[in-house]
């Protein structure tokens, strides 16, 4: 780079007054700002005439900001590289901090170096001079890349350029996609398609554009799914027409879907509205099973029913007032569909007799059960009362007399010694007495409350105190 040339270099910030800062430390590093944009399509647009040889000077280096008008640094550094004569431009990207994972994320984008904020005049410098190092070698590489191709670079601008920031208005966003969409831009159109999701008069068309998109990439589940959403939101519109169709090519990828057109026509018989239900009933009538339709519409009715009675679960009610809602459904159906909704409205009643034959069945079930725990819990409670009312009677009655133990067996005495007959307890002396009640005073009194227990052991006392006597 001559040294008498300062450094010209183009800016892109996300607005003037961000850019003023950079052009103050540029010039400190000794760079010359010439260009200096907020859009990244105007700057590519501009850095292609000049690549092209319609202006005579290029920049040195371009310095743009992580964030401007109308895209990311990111994505116009990505965009830049496809165009053949500027694979080789130097950009040098600003990040807003030193984030580790900010710093990844930008690698891959196209960009020569990277400069995180807040950097010094020196930084920069050592950044443009390296960038500018090799700047000759680099325009041998553009003259030898004149005639390539450079339809990439132009498609990839021309989707830019829709879906630029002046049109914001969900409608633009909408055609820019339907454009993107013709010329099989399915990224870009899938992107423009988001943004018009914001208007809801043409939400279910953005769903089915990015439906479309995604077929158009090979991504069938994405495609079923958005399908899907499609259709569940011209149901909810009550656009039954976008619906039906929209759901007919549901079935064709996936024939078990689920169907939003009868689960629209069951909210609005729980709404209260038989008249869009009998509308989404028409709409779907020939393309669903008329016993799935008829079972979905008896439950409904029969739930409406049962939570309209606050809790009241006479049976003979719920039924009339089920059969109420069903006759104004049948009303509804017979101006949508003629003749034809009378066998519609057959199988209904039919399958809402069978519900609330075993709705009734059910209840009888609980009643019985309810009734027979009643019945356990009552008996209980009687056996309960009876044997509080005996324990006291039983502790009053007299303890039955308990039979005095046999006497001991005699013991023959000894050949010389004459028998002895057995004394009376009363003749044994008083010292004898004195030591065994003095012994067995404390336990007399414990046992004292129970006379049947005291002759008891008054029995066994006895006995013991005679042989101890024996052996003395």
């Amino acid at each position: 780079m001559p040294a008498h040339r300062p450094i010209s270099v183009m800016l892109l910030s996300r607005s003037e007054s961000l850019a003023s800062v950079d052009k103050r430390t540029l010039r400190e590093a000794g760079a010359a700002t010439r260009w200096s944009l907020t859009s990244g399509v105007e700057a590519a647009r501009l850095l292609d005439g000049l690549a092209s040889g319609s202006r005579p000077e290029t920049p040195d280096v371009i310095v743009c900001h992580q964030e401007l008008e109308d895209m990311d640094g990111e994505q116009f550094c990505a965009m830049l590289r496809l165009h053949p004569r500027l694979v080789s431009q130097p950009v040098l990207l600003l990040l807003a901090n030193d984030d580790e994972a900010q710093q990844m994320a930008a690698l891959g984008c196209g960009a020569s170096a990277l400069l995180s904020r807040p950097y010094s005049v020196e930084a920069l410098r050592r950044q443009l001079d390296a960038l500018t190092a090799y700047a000759p070698h680099e325009r041998r590489l553009e003259k030898a890349a004149a005639d390539a191709d450079a339809s990439a670079f132009n498609e990839a601008l021309a989707s830019y350029a829709m879906l630029l920031k002046p049109a914001r208005q969900p409608e633009d966003y909408f055609n820019a996609a339907l454009r993107c969409l013709e010329a099989g831009q399915w990224t870009t159109a899938i992107a423009a398609f988001q943004r018009a999701l914001r208007a809801e008069h043409i939400k279910g068309e953005a769903e089915l554009g990015i439906a479309a998109a995604y077929k158009g990439k090979g991504d069938m589940a994405r495609y079923r799914a958005w399908l899907a959403r499609a259709a569940d939101t011209f149901a909810r519109a009550r656009r039954w027409h976008k619906a039906r169709a929209a759901y007919i090519r549901l079935l064709q990828e996936n024939p078990r879907a689920p169907n939003p057109i009868l689960a629209a026509a069951q909210r609005l018989l729980r709404q209260g509205d038989p008249e869009g239900a009998a509308q989404a009933l028409a709409a779907v009538h020939d393309i669903a099973d008329t016993a799935a339709i008829a079972d979905k519409m008896a439950q409904t009715c029969l739930a409406s029913a049962a939570e309209d009675s606050d809790g009241d679960d006479n049976a003979l009610r719920i039924r009339a007032e089920s059969d109420e809602l069903i006759a104004r459904l049948e009303n509804h159906l017979q101006g949508e569909l003629g003749d034809e909704a009378l066998s519609l409205s057959l199988e209904i009643r039919k399958q809402l007799a069978v519900l609330a034959q075993q709705r009734e069945e059910r209840l009888r079930q609980a009643a019985e059960e309810r009734r027979r725990e009643a019945a356990a819990f009552q008996l209980w409670r009687e056996r309960q009362a009876a044997r509080n009312e005996e324990t006291p009677e039983d502790e009053a009655a007299p303890p039955a007399p308990v039979p005095a133990p046999p006497p001991p067996p005699p013991v023959a005495p000894p050949p010389d010694v004459a028998p002895i007959s057995p004394p009376h307890l009363d003749a044994f002396p008083s010292s004898f007495d004195a030591d065994e009640d003095e012994e067995d005073a404390g336990e007399e009194r414990r046992v004292s409350s129970n006379p049947l227990l005291n002759d008891v052991l008054s029995v066994i006392r006895c006995t013991w105190q005679l042989s101890r006597r024996r052996r003395k």
